[in-house]
Parts: C-alpha cells; structure tokens; sequence
C-alpha cells in the first residue's frame, strides 16, 4: 500500500507493504480505533489523472455533438408542432367565441329600406350587418 500523504511518514507503508490483503485487514481491524464505512478522498497518481482527463475531453466531446443532435431534433420538432398549435389555438378561439375566423372577400351590400349594410362572403353566407352609411345610400337600391 502507497501512503497517497507524505505526512503519514513510511512507518504504515513499511508496516503493511509486506502483508497480503488479508494480513492487512487483520492489522487494520486489530490496530484501529474504529472502523466506519463512509466515503472519502484519495489523492490521483499521474496515470489515474491522465485518464480522467481523457475521459473528461472525451465525455466532452459526446456530450456536445447529443447537444447539438438535441438542438437539431427539438427546431424539427418544434417545426412539426408549429402547425398544430396554431389549429388547436384556432379551435379553442371558434369554440369560445361561437364563430370562425376566414381570410376572402367580403360583399357589403346595403340595404336602404332596413337601414342597414350586410357582410356577406363569395360562399354567400351572412356575416353580420351594420348601420348603413351616408355614402352607401346612394346607388344600388336592394329592397327585400
């Protein structure tokens, strides 16, 4: 056994070195003054912190390309549901408020005799009416 601290002097190293495994637990257990199971340090030889260093870079190095693989699938990923929410978002919209949102051309045809212009789309269907305005009471005379 190698005192891993210069400060313990040589008598241990001298004493147990010689011993098998078994003799030294043997002195141990007889020369201790307690024995407890707990963690603890023990100071790296030059070969055991060249190879936690390796491993480290190496580790490294995995660790940044699944970083990277990561960032890659997730702005896929993201892509992909993009789409999604903005239906469900829609949905949930047209279910609260009772009516769809659409993009196309809206007809404002007024009505003179009710007082009242209505909004109607290509696939004719009434959207809403509104108070009919000074401008749009002249020309196109709709009468039901």
């Amino acid at each position: 056994m190698k005192s891993n601290n210069p400060e313990n002097g040589n008598f241990l190293q001298d004493t147990l070195d010689g011993m098998t495994q078994n003799e030294r637990i043997e002195w141990l257990e007889s020369h201790a003054f307690s024995v407890k199971e707990e963690p603890y340090h023990a100071s790296l030889t030059a070969e055991e912190l060249d190879e936690v260093k390796d491993f480290i870079t190496l580790q490294s190095v995995r660790l940044q390309e699944l970083e990277d693989k990561k960032k890659t699938f997730m702005d896929e990923l993201n892509e992909e549901l993009k789409p999604l929410k903005e239906r469900l978002e829609n949905a949930i919209r047209e279910a609260r408020l009772s009516e769809r949102q659409g993009f196309g051309k809206v007809y404002y045809v007024p009505n003179r005799g009710e007082g009242i212009t209505y909004k109607i789309t290509e696939g004719n269907l009434i959207i809403g009416t509104r108070p009919i305005r000074k401008e749009e009471m002249n020309g196109t005379l709709f009468i039901q």
